[in-house]
Order: C-alpha cells, then sequence, then structure tokens
C-alpha cells in the first residue's frame, strides 16, 4: 500500500507517483480517502485527480488532495 504524505503531493507527470499510477492504468486499485475506502479500475489519471470505474460502472473522479493512500489489488 503506498501511503501519501499530507504534504499535499500531487501527482504531476514525470514523478515516480503519477508513472505509478499511469503504469496501473486499467487495474483494480483500492483507494483510502479521507471519505472513506473506493474500489474499482482506475481508469485515468490527470493532475491532481484520478478516475476510477466502480462495479456498478459509474465513473469517480477523486481529488488526489483526499487520497490517504492507495494499493493495486491483483
Amino acid at each position: 500500500m503506498a501511503s501519501i504524505s499530507p504534504n499535499s503531493h500531487i501527482p504531476l507527470p514525470g514523478t515516480p507517483l503519477y508513472q505509478l499510477l499511469s503504469q496501473g492504468i486499467g487495474s483494480a486499485i483500492e483507494v483510502r480517502t479521507i471519505g472513506g475506502e473506493i474500489k474499482g479500475k482506475l481508469t485515468g489519471i490527470t493532475t491532481g485527480v484520478i478516475s476510477l470505474q466502480t462495479e456498478d460502472a459509474s465513473i469517480l473522479h477523486i481529488v488526489f488532495q483526499t487520497v490517504i493512500s492507495f494499493s493495486f489489488v491483483k
């Protein structure tokens, strides 16, 4: 599980965090946010936002500053 520092780390293109998330597009992911845990398939990443598709096919856009940790699920 990758823990995110509370220092507003945002995945910017070219950073290791952005590269890690980019390589995981299409993979199952669990994201723990300040609002709870979200599970789904990582569908995209932009500066400051990640997108997940949930089991009911909804697309959620998560502001990365709310992410506490995430892990890719096999």
